[in-house]
C-alpha cells in the first residue's frame, strides 16, 4: 500500500488569530455590559434598603430627621455607595417625624447617582448606565405619639 498524503487546502496558518480578534471585542463587550449591569442593580437594592431603613427609623418614638439621615447614611456607607456627586442632598423626609401626628405616613426618599457606584473604572460618558440617578421613596405610617 503506497503512503497517501491528503491535498493540501491552502495556508491555513492564522486563521485562529483572526477569528480570535473579531470575537474578543464581543466577549468583552458582553462581559462590561453584565459588570455595569450588576453593579447597577446592587446600587439599586442598596438604595431601596437605605430608604427602608430610613422610614423604619422615623417611624420610631421620638424620632428625628436626623436619626433618619444617620440610618440611610449608615446602610449606604456600608454597601460602599458613593453619594458625594449629589452634594449631601441624597436623603428627604416629609414631613418632620419629630412633628408628625399619629396616623401619619411618613415618606423617606434616598436617591445616589450610578456615575462613582460602578466597578468598572471607565468614564461616565462612556458606560451604558453612566449619568443617571436611582431614586427609591418608602412610606410608613407613624404609629405613635411622642
Amino acid at each position: 500500500m503506497a503512503n497517501v498524503r491528503p491535498k493540501p487546502r491552502g495556508d491555513r496558518r492564522g486563521v485562529a488569530a483572526v477569528e480570535f480578534a473579531f470575537v474578543l471585542p464581543i466577549i468583552f463587550l458582553l462581559t462590561a455590559g453584565t459588570i455595569e449591569m450588576c453593579s447597577t442593580i446592587f446600587l439599586r437594592e442598596s438604595v431601596i434598603l437605605a430608604a427602608h431603613e430610613g422610614a423604619r427609623a422615623a417611624t420610631k418614638r421620638q424620632a428625628t430627621e436626623q436619626d433618619v439621615l444617620t440610618a440611610v447614611n449608615d446602610i449606604l456607607a456600608v454597601r460602599g455607595v458613593n453619594v458625594a456627586a449629589l452634594g449631601g442632598n441624597h436623603v428627604s423626609v416629609s414631613p418632620n417625624p419629630s412633628g408628625a401626628a399619629i396616623l401619619t405616613p411618613i415618606t423617606v426618599t434616598v436617591e445616589a447617582p450610578t456615575s462613582g457606584n460602578t466597578l468598572l473604572p471607565i468614564p461616565s460618558w462612556f458606560t451604558w448606565v453612566g449619568g443617571r440617578t436611582v431614586t427609591s421613596s418608602v412610606s410608613m405610617v407613624r404609629e405613635y405619639n411622642d
